[in-house]
């Protein structure tokens, strides 16, 4: 059972956080009132403008803006550590549900809420679409039957780890896993043709943009650049190049279910795409860079067999 959201612990903050709503009202409504105080006075008054009529209306403005704006800052504050509190408590009762739960319940479970964390990470900055092959991953392996082989399930049902299990069902979750991948880079190719540039997307001017708005943005906010990205700015014909490259890997993804080693070959490339972006804006999707996000175009499951075979 999850812990409820408005536990005893967390009500002060909760409360926090309604007190907070309510002075923002407030600082709105002041602020509201005196513009309208301020245009009826200096605007369309027939009366001259003073000091005296001027300065309790801006000072008055001052106050109430600088107000509203530190009630923002504390509501994010309060906010996010009253998520952050409930995230850990979910986390603790999912290690307890870890410890003697089987899979059937853990893995649904465990796919479930990362979604939730996720989905509640993203709310508070940009999207990271890089996190939608990782949640979709986890939820095709926690709703199949992926733990009847290495985990404590198969100690428990067969008496050791690594049965020889064998059975059209296991292959399902990861042609799944592949096509879930393929997919998610195919959307990602469409959506750049789709995008007000279309296929002028592929003459790399864009990609080339790209790379120097992320550089000026990390080098403005106490980042820094990569290095390589700036070294080769000037050079439009190898960004053609890496637009056209990643627009076929994008493209032609679905093409890797097809036949084994034309996926082999694809995930390879798609692999050389994260490591190139790396190299060139410095950005690390990790699950992507790891290579794990690749492991099911790949026979791994035989590692094992050749292992004890070794």
């Amino acid at each position: 059972m999850l812990p409820r959201p408005l536990s005893r612990s967390r009500l002060a903050l909760f409360g926090t956080l309604v007190a907070i709503g309510v002075g923002q009202a407030l600082a709105a409504i002041t602020i509201g009132l005196l513009v309208q105080r301020g245009f009826d006075t200096l605007v369309t008054g027939t009366a001259p403008i003073t000091a005296s009529a001027a300065l309790p209306i801006g000072g008055g403005l001052a106050v109430a803006v600088l107000l509203a704006a530190t009630l923002r800052g504390v509501e994010r504050f309060a906010a996010e550590r009253l998520g952050q509190h409930y995230v850990l408590e979910v986390r603790e009762t999912l290690f307890k549900h870890l410890t003697r739960v089987r899979h059937r319940v853990v893995g649904p479970e465990h796919a479930g809420l990362l979604l939730w964390t996720l989905s509640y990470r993203n709310s508070w900055s940009m999207i990271f679409h890089s996190d939608n092959n990782l949640v979709l991953h986890t939820a095709v392996l926690g709703l199949s039957p992926s733990a009847d082989s290495l985990s404590v399930d198969a100690v428990l049902a067969h008496g050791r780890l690594d049965p020889q299990l064998r059975d059209w069902r296991y292959g399902l979750p990861s042609r799944l896993i592949n096509a879930v991948t393929t997919a998610t880079y195919f959307v990602a190719g469409v959506a750049k043709l789709k995008g007000p540039l279309g296929w002028s997307w592929a003459t790399g001017e864009s990609l080339r943009s790209q790379i120097a708005a992320d550089g000026l943005r990390k080098e403005l906010l106490g980042s820094s650049a990569a290095p390589l990205g700036l070294r080769l700015y000037g050079q439009t014909g190898l960004f053609r190049l890496l637009a056209v490259g990643s627009l076929v890997i994008e493209l032609a993804a679905p093409l890797a279910l097809l036949d084994r080693r034309l996926g082999r070959a694809w995930a390879v490339g798609a692999f050389g795409l994260h490591w190139g972006i790396l190299a060139l804006m410095g950005i690390k999707f990790r699950h992507q860079l790891s290579g794990v996000i690749f492991a099911s175009f790949f026979p791994v499951d035989r590692l094992p067999a050749r292992g004890s075979s070794a």
